[in-house]
């Protein structure tokens, strides 16, 4: 296999520059009549951070190499999920965030499986045979390394190259992609969330770290305070930073703002309550969000959030946030407020 990688910072494989997001055929299964030619890789792909990269960007390039349409097999929901449900872990991308991403990295074609115990009871062999090769006929089989599937994660890297051995394609394994001399993965940027280290977590991502939600009615205390703020409803099956302060950015109406971004549970005016995102938008302002779908982008963490004497203190450092939020924006983004991302 022949591709086009960039170097990490870590002496790992980086694969090149994506493109601009492009139109992918989503591919349902029940409907193909004939399976398509192509170049093929299979994975999770949550977040599709780094590694994930390596991995569809390499199936892209060997496709473009041969001549052939390349696609990408993942899934709707987290496998874990089904397989240890009382071990479900919140997942960094939801399916339109993951399908957008990949979409950027250029395959032809995209299938979204939804993972069901049915589909967990396969053999390597059924799954191969029900949602591989019934959907492709592969040039190629493009995996990581440590890809396993089939029933109790039986199937991996050598029960493939057999497979492909019958069926007439190859089978390339990627290398995990390694930064600061440990292998880039879904658990490790979760982590990093976890303990607010997002501009870590970017990094290994490849891009900052985003949520996507619905703008609900809050409180309206930040606009008593003369600072609006757009309350997301996040869905609680995502990764949320842990409770603090970050400058990131607001992505709205095809625009994008820096922002102070609030995540907690408001301690100067509550005692205890859910976990609450928010995002206080620079620059943007008389702008009615209430039920728009916008995305916070978080770029850096300023501070732990805290408990303030009265509401002139909390807005005086609310002000001294945003005037942070802004540099980082301008300097980590390179961007204007107002631009379109």
């Amino acid at each position: 296999m022949h591709g086009r990688v960039g170097q990490c910072e870590s002496g790992g494989r980086a694969v090149a520059r994506e493109g601009r997001e492009r139109v992918v055929k989503i591919v349902e299964t029940a409907r193909i009549r004939e399976p398509i030619p192509a170049v093929v890789c299979i994975g999770v792909f949550d977040g599709v951070h780094l590694g994930h990269r390596e991995v569809i960007g390499g199936c892209v390039e060997e496709a473009l190499r041969l001549g052939r349409a390349s696609a990408v097999i993942t899934f709707e929901n987290d496998p874990e999920s089904v397989l240890s449900p009382e071990r479900r872990v919140p997942q960094l991308s939801s399916l339109e965030q993951k399908r957008r991403l990949i979409s950027l990295l250029g395959p032809d074609y995209l299938v979204s499986l939804l993972f069901t115990p049915e589909l967990a009871a396969l053999s390597p062999q059924e799954f191969l045979d029900d949602y591989l090769l019934r959907t492709f006929r592969p040039a190629e089989l493009v995996v990581g390394a440590n890809f396993r599937f089939g029933a109790g994660g039986t199937g991996d890297v050598e029960v493939l190259r057999g497979y492909g051995s019958l069926h007439g394609f190859d089978v390339a394994a990627m290398p995990l992609l390694s930064f600061d001399g440990r292998p880039i993965s879904s658990t490790r940027i979760r982590a990093l969330l976890g303990e607010g280290r997002v501009s870590e977590a970017g990094r290994l991502l490849g891009r900052p770290y985003a949520l996507a939600g619905e703008v609900v009615a809050g409180s309206g205390r930040g606009g008593e305070l003369g600072f609006h703020t757009a309350n997301v409803a996040v869905d609680p099956a995502l990764c949320v930073p842990c409770p603090g302060v970050y400058a990131g950015a607001m992505t709205a109406e095809g625009r994008e703002w820096p922002a102070a971004v609030n995540v907690g549970t408001r301690p100067t005016f509550e005692e205890e309550g859910a976990v609450w995102v928010e995002a206080h938008a620079i620059g943007m302002d008389g702008v009615d969000l209430y039920g728009a779908r916008i995305e916070i982008v978080f770029l850096e963490r300023l501070r732990d959030e805290r408990r303030f004497a009265g509401r002139e203190e909390l807005a005086e450092q609310i002000a001294a946030d945003a005037r942070v939020a802004v540099t980082v924006f301008e300097r980590r983004l390179g961007r204007g407020r107002g631009d379109v991302p």
